[in-house]
């Protein structure tokens, strides 16, 4: 899901993607009506994509290459006939939501979902790369597949902070980025069976990749720990060329994994590292209590070997410390676009893992001071002023989007393009109607301290001066 081997040709298909829906759903300049999806509600998907290509399909959904008309980027759309949903909708339901609270740039990026008469759609990250099983092909190499557990594991610390388990963790669900060595970004995918535990749906076991499921999944009894059992098949799978089980036959295996079977005797395997067939023991343990976390296994002596340390650049942290933006509608602007343009930067992916010492996907107070006290900078007087600035949700915590909020060079981004690609511009102005409903975040009084400090003719705002609005309200 997500995922494609090659940037396809931009050729459009031949298929009719405009329905007709009840007049009731057209909406002028109002809130856009939602559905149990979340979803926005829309005559034609093709009045917000433009369909290029299908890259993949299956029983539920289909995949296709799409540009988002407005901000010209490329995604992937998955279109789910809502026929075809049936007792399938609670679990599209918990998909969705999911992944639309997930921030990490090692999960799939979820956009938004749209809804026509016939079907939802579900706008996706497009990673333009492989899934592992495609790129690695049983290449036996351990400092390559640790980079790969690595930011699987990162992943996954994310996840399970946040109470939220994978349950089916295989190949074909991690994807990795175009690109050589330490620019190539390990993505997870295909949350079709993810679930919050505070809030656990049943699951069709027929869809899971059950070569990779923990016992107690099969069970119907799991935790967090369920993912770390697959991370140990998958990466025995990848280094050894073959599963960990002696059974060959589907029934075979589900009674190799309920018994605990497993081969740790074949000659394949006992040529690994020490540290590789350590750390895939610890994970393919039977009791999952005797399990380490995807916390620990980020410590493992085998990861230990392979990262790649990152040097926060002084100028980074520099920016840390100074940015600071005047206004919480200037604020909510500048997440929306960073959000809308949906721009990956190495560079700050590396600053985020290395300041995020605990791998739980977000920034602490104490983390910040640490990175700053490795250059020798006490800001322990100001953390505090600092943390507020960067941190745009208010949650106590600097998230991803809110790191690349703050080192993306806005001087260079407020340009009259990217406003057209982030909001709707008629004529070179936005319509304050429009700007609200994209804005629905910000709290009344600041909306309205917003347009005493914008210029606008009470129905519309210039983009220049939107613009100017937000370069005066930006310290950088």
């Amino acid at each position: 899901m997500g995922c494609a081997k090659s940037t396809p040709e931009e050729i459009t298909l031949k298929k009719n993607f405009t329905e007709t829906a009840p007049s009731s759903s057209l909406q002028s300049a109002r809130r856009p009506r939602k559905n149990i999806f979340g979803a926005t509600q829309t005559n034609s998907i093709t009045d917000h994509y433009e369909i290029l290509k299908a890259i993949g399909s299956g029983p539920l959904a289909t995949l296709f290459y799409a540009k988002h008309i407005q901000t010209q980027e490329y995604r992937t759309l998955r279109e789910i006939n809502k026929m075809m949903l049936k007792d399938d909708a609670a679990s599209l339901v918990q998909e969705v939501s999911i992944l639309k609270d997930l921030d990490h740039p090692n999960v799939l990026k979820v956009y938004e979902a749209i809804e026509t008469q016939r079907s939802v759609y579900i706008s996706l990250e497009y990673i333009s790369g492989q899934s592992l099983q495609e790129k690695v092909k049983n290449t036996g190499c351990e400092t390559m597949l640790a980079r790969v557990m690595l930011d699987l594991f990162s992943a996954l610390a994310y996840l399970h902070t946040k109470g939220i388990v994978h349950c089916n963790i295989a190949p074909e669900n991690i994807v990795q980025t175009a690109g050589e060595g330490y620019d190539v970004i390990t993505k997870l995918v295909g949350f079709t069976a993810a679930q919050r535990m505070n809030d656990k749906q049943e699951i069709n076991l027929k869809k899971l990749h059950y070569q990779y499921a923990a016992p107690e999944l099969l069970k119907g009894e799991f935790d967090e720990k369920a993912d770390i059992w697959s991370c140990g098949v998958l990466l025995y799978d990848l280094l050894v060329g073959r599963l960990p089980y002696p059974g060959k036959t589907k029934t075979g295996i589900v009674e190799c994994i309920l018994n605990g079977d497993l081969d740790f005797t074949n000659s394949m395997f006992t040529s690994l590292s020490y540290n590789a067939q350590d750390l895939i023991k610890n994970m393919l343990n039977a009791d999952p209590l005797r399990r380490p976390t995807a916390i620990q296994n980020l410590m493992h002596p085998m990861l230990n070997a392979s990262k790649y340390k990152i040097s926060v650049s002084l100028d980074a942290i520099k920016k840390l410390r100074v940015f600071k933006v005047n206004s919480r509608a200037a604020r909510s602007i500048l997440a929306k676009m960073n959000f809308k343009l949906g721009k990956e930067d190495h560079e700050i992916i590396n600053y985020f893992k290395e300041i995020d010492e605990n791998f739980d996907g977000r920034v602490s107070k104490g983390e910040l001071i640490e990175a700053f006290d490795r250059l020798g900078i006490d800001i322990s007087g100001e953390v505090d002023e600092i943390m507020c600035n960067m941190d745009i949700d208010g949650n106590g915590y600097i998230d991803y989007s809110e790191l690349k909020v703050t080192l993306t060079e806005w001087g260079e981004e407020l340009k009259e393009k990217n406003l057209i690609r982030c909001f709707k511009v008629v004529d070179g102005k936005i319509a304050i109607d429009s700007l609200r409903i994209e804005l629905i975040d910000i709290k009344q009084l600041d909306w309205v301290r917003f347009l005493q400090d914008c210029p606008n003719d009470g129905s519309s705002i210039t983009m220049t001066a939107l613009k100017n609005y937000l370069k005066s309200n930006i310290s950088q």
